[in-house]
């Protein structure tokens, strides 16, 4: 069966619909999570509105960006 939007009402009680913080790490070992090896993903929202992704792959930035704005941005992989 699939999932409908019902299934997410519990989301809304949370507090996560305010501020948040979701970030996934791959090839985490017993080292640093920016260790050489290790991926990286960090998406942020904020109260004020705000909000970041972050893309790091062996401890180097490889995107940084507000996705409102995502013109403006850092890190050695190109946008677009």
């Amino acid at each position: 069966m699939m999932p409908t939007a019902a299934d997410y009402t519990w989301f809304k009680h949370t507090g996560l619909t305010e501020s948040y913080c979701f970030t996934m790490v791959r090839g985490l070992r017993r080292a640093e999570a920016l260790a050489v090896g290790t991926d990286v993903i960090s998406h942020w929202g904020g109260v004020d509105g705000e909000d970041r992704f972050l893309w790091l792959v062996d401890g180097e930035v490889r995107l940084d960006f507000e996705p409102c704005s995502p013109s403006v941005g850092r890190g050695v992989t190109p946008m677009g």
